[in-house]
């Protein structure tokens, strides 16, 4: 629930992608942190495509954020699990 609001995916991306001051990776990411970033970077494909391709009117551009979701979800959600696939491919040689 935290992340779907504005406040929970800002601080995903602050703490991850900003700060990142963590230390570096002994595993790789499980499941859940790479469903949370395919759902972050389907919100934001869908927000971007929807504010092109839309009219300026906000009641068919919400209308229209769940078809793009849908679509930018299951694209991001195969990006991931490619990236994912390939580290995983790649620590295994």
């Amino acid at each position: 629930m935290y992340l779907a609001t504005g406040i929970g995916l800002v601080n995903y991306v602050w703490v991850r992608y900003v700060q990142n001051n963590w230390e570096p990776r002994t595993q790789p990411a499980d499941r859940r942190e790479r469903l949370v970033t395919a759902y972050s970077m389907a919100l934001l494909l869908a927000f971007v495509v929807g504010a092109l391709v839309t009219p300026p009117d906000p009641f068919t551009q919400v209308l229209a954020l769940p078809p793009l979701f849908a679509g930018s979800f299951v694209i991001s959600y195969l990006f991931v699990m490619r990236e994912s696939v390939s580290k995983s491919d790649d620590t295994a040689d």
